[in-house]
């Protein structure tokens, strides 16, 4: 699997608002549209998802593990 700093491209938004893509293998940037972008920003994040599945799992793992209370919901 990639590695979270192995993805093939740099995304940032400028302070003027326009949306940047960086080929890391030949630094070349361009400009690109919000739909581009966006679709490039899910990927990068299912990348990240699929990267580290255990310890999601673990999360929800210990949240079943711990007993409802009606206690706690006072506290909210």
């Amino acid at each position: 699997m990639k590695k979270l700093n192995d993805f093939e491209y740099d995304l940032w938004t400028t302070e003027d608002g326009r949306r940047m893509v960086r080929v890391r293998a030949t630094r070349e940037e361009c400009q690109v549209d919000q739909e581009t972008f966006r679709l490039l920003r899910a990927e990068e994040k299912r990348l990240r998802r699929e990267q580290t599945p255990e310890k999601r799992e673990g999360v929800a793992e210990e949240t079943a593990k711990r007993p409802l209370s009606l206690d706690m919901l006072n506290f909210l």
